[in-house]
This record gives structure tokens, sequence and C-alpha cells, in this order.
């Protein structure tokens, strides 16, 4: 049977040092779990065939982990579901708390932590890996995703700091090469 450790050796280390045994074997089911139900997929492209590379389920967990003050069983179970692929690139569970945002906009503490975290988690992977998508240098598809980002991050308020930062961070750098390319182009 596979194990975390095959995809990840630093995850498999990470979450064995911060559960007991019998929390980190349901951890590993999930996360296997996940995999066998889309989480080898990337959202904006196409891994090529036998290529090694980090799963986006253990991408989310270390997001989190090394990035927020959240480090319960809860977040990383969720974090690894929030990796399984639906049909509008994000979680029911996360797209629900988004519609409920919509309703209520001026109520951000309805959305709990945990799903303001991986949000920002999911928000951060793709943008680190946006660059490997073919739809990257369209400008609607960029300009769509500048939106959903700055949603995503009026959302989360100032509930997680550093993948605020980190975000912020992506974006002016993701805009200034944008900019540059124009500078050339004309």
């Amino acid at each position: 049977m596979p194990k975390i450790k095959q995809y990840s050796q630093s995850l498999d280390a990470l979450l064995r040092k911060l559960f007991n045994e019998e929390e980190f074997l349901t951890l590993e089911k999930t996360f296997l779990f996940t995999l066998s139900n889309g989480g080898l997929k990337e959202i904006d492209f196409t891994r090529t065939e036998g290529q090694s590379f980090n799963p986006r389920p253990a991408r989310m967990a270390q997001i989190v982990l090394k990035n927020s003050s959240l480090n319960s069983f809860k977040i990383i179970n969720s974090s690894f579901l929030a990796c399984i692929k639906d049909e509008c690139d994000l979680t029911a569970l996360i797209a629900t708390k988004i519609l409920e945002y919509e309703r209520i906009p001026n109520d951000q503490n309805k959305i709990d932590e945990e799903s303001k975290v991986i949000s920002l988690a999911l928000l951060l992977d793709r943008a680190r890996h946006l660059h490997l998508s073919k739809e990257y240098l369209n400008e609607q598809f960029r300009k769509n995703f500048y939106t959903k980002v700055k949603t995503v991050l009026k959302i989360s308020g100032s509930s997680n700091e550093k993948l605020n930062l980190l975000i912020g961070h992506w974006l002016k750098r993701d805009q200034l090469k944008k900019h540059a390319k124009n500078m050339v182009d004309k």
C-alpha cells in the first residue's frame, strides 16, 4: 500500500513529528484518498507523465503548517480534502463559505479560520504554479485570476498575515513581470 513518504518525505517527517501514530495513519488514509480522487491533478496545467513532483495535497499541508499558526489534525485533514478535483477548481466547502460571505458581506467572522487559511493556501499554491499554465499569457485569464486573488484576500481579512503577505508579494511580482513584458513589447 502506498504511503505519504513515497510522495513527500518532508511531509511524512513533519506529520510524524506533530501527530500521534493513530492521527498520522488517519491523515495518511485521507492523503491517499485525495490522491486517488484527483489530488495528483493540477488545476491549470498537466504534469508530464513520469515527472517527479510534490503532489498538491502535500504542498497544501506544508503551506498551512509552515505559514499559519494552525496545525491541528482537522486543518491538515481538510487541506488534503481541499485538493480533491472538482469542476469549479474550489472545493464545495470553500465555495460554500465564499457564497455565505457574499450573502453577508460585512461579517467575515461567519467564515471559520480553517476555511480562510485553506482558501489562502490553495490560492498561494495555484499562484506559485500558474506560470506553468498555457492560459497564463491570456490577459482575460490573468484578470480573472487577479480578481479571485483580491476576493479571497478580502474574505480572509487579516486572519493570516503571513499567507496574505506571500500572496501579496506574488501578485506584485507577477504584475511587475507583466508590466516589464509590456514595456519590451512596445
